[in-house]
């Protein structure tokens, strides 16, 4: 995905130079930046709204729900700009930018970011808080294995895509970027009821609220 936004970001007006490195500023934050940013705040928050403690899977499925709503969003966007691109009969031009400004990205990106602090922070802690004692020095380690996985697995979803599709060509002006979105959506959808199903089965081995000290407690030494 981040070839596609690389790719996807040129072909977008920009207001100044520095406009990409702003864009991407919203989805490129360090992971222990997300305690002090969303544990000092968003998490407090949250919890006075619902009047009780969150807990790790409840984490997972928000940033599970925030992550599709990213998709769907990138999605709106990809059809708003590819309109663009048949109005202006740029459908053939390869390197074409299109008359559209790159910060309607910005939404999308920073519900993209918003889903990996929720996941990020839910899946620290619960393997912290659930692996027995002699592998909890191990256990953090589970997230970046899992993330190293779904790199694969979306880039094999890529080349399926541009093997069976002509939704992915060369010059994505002439393509459907907006249709592999809606797939994404679905897919995440699919897994999103299918975690439901799991979380929904799982005993908590140990009952304990969550809390900022338990994620900066779990977090590796940087």
């Amino acid at each position: 995905m981040a070839n596609m936004y690389s790719e996807r970001s040129r072909r977008f007006q920009k207001p100044n130079q520095n406009a990409p490195i702003m864009v991407k500023r919203f989805t490129r934050k360090r992971p222990a930046c997300y305690p002090i940013e969303y544990d000092g705040f968003l998490f407090p928050v949250l919890e006075n709204l619902i009047h009780r403690s969150i807990t790790p899977l409840q984490l997972v499925e928000i940033g599970h729900v925030i992550d599709i709503l990213s998709m769907v969003a990138l999605a709106l966007v990809e059809a708003r700009r590819l309109n663009i691109v048949r109005q202006n009969n740029l459908q053939d031009q390869d390197n074409a930018v299109v008359p559209m400004l790159v910060f309607w990205l910005v939404p999308s990106l920073a519900l993209a970011g918003t889903g990996e602090a929720f996941l990020f922070s839910g899946h620290i802690v619960f393997y912290f808080q659930e692996f027995p004692a002699p592998l909890k020095s191990t256990s953090t380690s589970v997230v970046a294995l899992f993330i190293g996985i779904g790199f694969y697995m979306g880039n094999g979803l890529i080349d399926i895509i541009r093997r069976t599709t002509e939704w992915l060509p060369d010059n994505i002006n002439s393509g459907k970027l907006n249709n592999v979105y809606w797939l994404v959506s679905i897919l995440g959808g699919i897994n999103f009821c299918y975690y439901l199903v799991c979380a929904s089965l799982y005993k908590y081995q140990k009952v304990t609220d969550y809390s900022i000290d338990d994620e900066q407690d779990a977090l590796p030494a940087p």
